[in-house]
């Protein structure tokens, strides 16, 4: 963080601290075995080139065998920062996965990949345990997708915003998903103009959907890989988004240094790890928004705030923020052998976070958390174990739930709500049980009540680092006027 003193156990430090295991560091001693596949993001960007630090890489915290992308987000027709165990590699040049006859496609490699470890560990590691983290990039930007796989969705978004937002919710409520007397919060006027790019942004959102298709047939595949390896019925599978829909808006990068480097065609095993491209490894220049249609490995897009909006149906906001729409996503649980039958295709509307998987992995394999690791206090998991809810009992929380990204923040006590933007300070409290859309600001209503709550939301950020904040204002003060 800007302002905030280095040493090992400062926060934000854009790294994964050497004091907190891994899942995979914690089921180790517990004899699993770990396979990871798929976007790592918590190593230092001086990690994410070839010949950088490698102790954050996924082989050096606890897994056993790793392919993936360690950078946020990367085209998925040639992925920068792909990584095979401890070697930065090309997508073309991999012995160990042939390019197939249609061309490379990230999300199906990370099925292959996935498919492959779970083969593998019953071939050679039967009698053992195994760990399967399975991070798909999809349907992160860039909008990257197969022709065949968009052409499933030709049509489908030529409504536009407001009606499929509409005819979503419906659904919703028929499906029960959401309470009958749910109301949608007001249409957002996206930044960028609908009406004189529709088609641009109609094929935007069939990109989108046919992004989400080929990580569900991937899905599909390693459950049947599963099921033939006899493993599906004791496998724990959980399925889980990190955030709500995105409104983030991509315009063509600033010219760097290395454009002159990367308009030169390089050659298919040549190592590409530069985050954001100009230019495509063939040489020609990535469009951004408007610049031709999205979907092919010469753009990087996005699909704008009016379709995240949709996707967020009926919550507010977005990713980044601690309103419904940036943080509500659901868990799916599948465990024939553990979870009971008369709860199957059940919906558990108690509270859960991702705080929560650590506590529950652990519950599931007998695991212990270690007190020190990396030769420094390592604090207890702060999350709680979700088996209960697995077989129909409530949860129990003994303290609320805490959020906070780039001054964002909120905390959850059973259904009372928090929360603020860091744009404005002003906190907003909520009645979820009532008020699932956040439309009623309660903070005047009950003073009292959002008091209580903000006092525990600053006890934890203190506690946890997330405060002194390193930006300017302070939370809750207005800017200082310019001087003249």
């Amino acid at each position: 963080a800007m302002n905030q003193p280095k040493g090992d156990r400062v926060p934000y430090q854009g790294d994964l601290h050497a004091w907190t295991p891994t899942l995979a560091e914690v089921l180790r001693p517990a004899g699993y075995r770990t396979y990871m596949a798929g976007k790592w993001h918590v190593a230092v960007q001086d990690a994410l080139v070839p010949k950088g630090p490698k102790n954050n890489w996924p082989i050096n915290r606890g897994f056993d065998r790793y392919y993936g992308t360690l950078t946020g987000a990367t085209s998925y027709f040639d992925p920068r920062t792909l990584v095979r165990d401890d070697t930065m590699i090309s997508p073309f040049a991999d012995p160990q996965h042939p390019v197939p006859k249609g061309g490379y496609y990230y999300t199906d490699a990370l099925g292959d990949e996935a498919i492959r470890f779970v083969r593998d560990h019953h071939r050679d590691h039967a009698d053992a345990p195994f760990f399967l983290y399975l991070a798909f990039t999809a349907p992160h930007y860039p909008l990257n997708a197969k022709p065949a796989d968009i052409a499933k969705y030709h049509g489908r978004y030529d409504g536009g915003y407001e009606p499929i937002r509409a005819a979503r919710l419906a659904r919703e409520k028929e499906l029960g998903l959401v309470a009958s007397d749910v109301q949608l919060p007001p249409a957002v006027k996206p930044k960028q103009e609908y009406g004189t790019h529709r088609d641009w942004f109609v094929r935007a959102m069939e990109v989108y959907a046919a992004q989400i298709d080929c990580m569900d047939q991937n899905i599909g595949r390693l459950v049947d890989a599963l099921r033939e390896t006899g493993q599906l019925d004791n496998t724990v599978l959980c399925f889980l988004s990190d955030n709500g829909a995105c409104a983030e808006w991509r315009g063509p990068s600033k010219g760097s240094p290395t454009d002159a480097e990367e308009m030169k065609p390089r050659p298919l095993d040549a190592v590409l790890y530069e985050h954001r491209p100009n230019f495509t490894r063939g040489g020609e220049r990535v469009n951004y928004a408007f610049q031709g249609l999205p979907g092919g490995d010469d753009s990087y897009m996005v699909y704008g705030e009016g379709w995240a909006q949709v996707s967020n149906t009926p919550f507010r906001s977005f990713k980044q923020h601690e309103f419904e729409g940036g943080i509500s996503t659901p868990l799916i649980v599948h465990w024939p052998a553990g979870i009971p039958k008369n709860l199957d295709g059940t919906l558990v509307r108690d509270q859960g976070h991702v705080i929560d998987v650590m506590a529950t992995v652990m519950a599931l394999a007998g695991a212990n958390h270690p007190t020190s690791f990396g030769g420094q206090n390592s604090p207890p998991p702060e999350g709680i174990s979700l088996l209960p809810a697995f077989k129909g009992q409530h949860l129990v929380r003994a303290n609320p739930l805490f959020f906070e990204h780039i001054g964002n923040r909120a905390v959850r006590n059973g259904d009372w709500k928090l929360v603020a933007d860091h744009a404005d300070g002003a906190w907003e409290l909520y009645d979820i049980a009532k008020d699932r859309g956040e439309r009623s600001n309660l903070v005047t209503d009950d003073a009292k009540k959002a008091t209580d709550l903000r006092l525990e939301w600053e006890a934890w950020a203190h506690r946890a680092g997330v405060l002194p904040w390193p930006y300017d204002p302070p939370y809750g003060e207005a800017a200082k006027p310019a001087e003249n």
